[in-house]
């Protein structure tokens, strides 16, 4: 755990280092070879055992850079009047058809903002989900400390609002969102979503533009 851990550090700290140097053009291979030679440690040979956990978040990688891409894309076609918006908020166009994971992302914001509530936090998240705050260097495990840490949100005044679509692919999620309290969304994530059965199994948020 530990080990995964650590890489899910590293790849928050690659994401913001490729972003700085290539806010134009994104490309997921690109990412890939970054990563690997800033942290070379982790070519060292795999347990079987632990390999596919290892697959799962590499395949994260990939992923934001998609992401990241379809962020960038958006950016230039707006121009700057996104730059002079304060949070910059890109709110999705809604489709005649209800999307399931726009509603999934749009209710985990709320939940995060909203006074805590049991029932719908064991609505959207596993009894053994795990959140993992690279922003923080938190985690927690289970709804027990998912809802102690809601609580804390609560507490400090804490808001975040969703600010891309949602992408998917198999049973990962990732969009980008603001955060922050006071009324100041300026903080920027990306977050990742590892579903099960319709329910959140695993809730990345990393550091982002």
């Amino acid at each position: 755990m530990a080990e995964r851990d650590r890489f899910e550090r590293d790849l928050g700290t690659a994401l913001n280092a490729y972003a700085e140097d290539a806010p134009t053009q994104v490309r997921p291979t690109e990412l890939a070879r970054h990563f690997a030679s800033v942290y070379p440690h982790r070519r060292t040979v795999l347990d079987p055992g632990r390999l596919l956990p290892v697959l799962r978040v590499a395949w994260l990688l990939l992923l934001t850079a998609i992401v990241l891409a379809a962020m960038v894309g958006g950016m230039l076609v707006g121009g700057s009047q996104l730059q002079r918006k304060s949070p910059a908020v890109i709110v999705p166009v809604a489709s005649p058809t209800a999307n399931p994971d726009e509603a999934l992302v749009a209710d985990l914001s709320a939940l995060m903002s909203d006074p805590y509530d049991a029932a719908r936090v064991a609505a959207r998240y596993a009894p053994n989900a795990v959140i993992h705050e690279t922003t923080a260097n938190l985690t927690q495990t289970g709804l027990e400390q998912i809802g102690a840490r809601i609580r804390e949100f609560n507490d400090g005044g804490f808001k975040t609002v969703v600010a891309s679509a949602p992408i998917r692919q198999g049973d990962f999620v990732a969009v980008f969102a603001k955060y922050g309290t006071g009324g100041d969304l300026s903080n920027g994530a990306l977050v990742v979503l590892e579903l099960e059965d319709g329910k959140v199994l695993n809730h990345w948020v990393y550091p982002a533009p």
